[in-house]
């Protein structure tokens, strides 16, 4: 019964985007360690977690191994390249071409959980 995007009503947005930042600056994307340290601060379990990048290896792959939903979103030359192999079909809770086609995904997802 996991919920995208809020904890106790309150959204995670501007939260969640200054802590991958602020994280990613220190640690490498495909890190397992980046993936358990963005678990452990955001205030939601790993099945409440939406993390969203362009490559199934260092983004998707690590992301769904730490518990949490992904998104791929195609953009960029190794989304490019990885956007037709079979896990980038199937890992992935969405695929979108913009940021801005996740808020209806999100919401129809939360809807279907409950």
């Amino acid at each position: 019964s996991s919920r995208i995007g809020s904890v106790g009503g309150r959204r995670l947005d501007g939260l969640l985007g200054r802590l991958f930042g602020t994280f990613r600056r220190g640690l490498a994307g495909g890190l397992a360690e980046f993936f358990h340290r963005v678990a452990a601060v955001v205030p939601a379990d790993p099945d409440e977690i939406l993390y969203v990048g362009d490559r199934v290896d260092n983004d998707l792959r690590p992301g769904a191994a730490a518990g949490m939903h992904t998104a791929l979103i195609h953009r960029g030359p190794w989304a490019t390249i990885q956007w037709h192999t079979e896990e980038a079909e199937k890992l992935p809770t969405f695929r979108v071409e913009s940021l801005l086609e996740l808020s209806p995904l999100i919401a129809r997802f939360n809807e279907r959980e409950h």
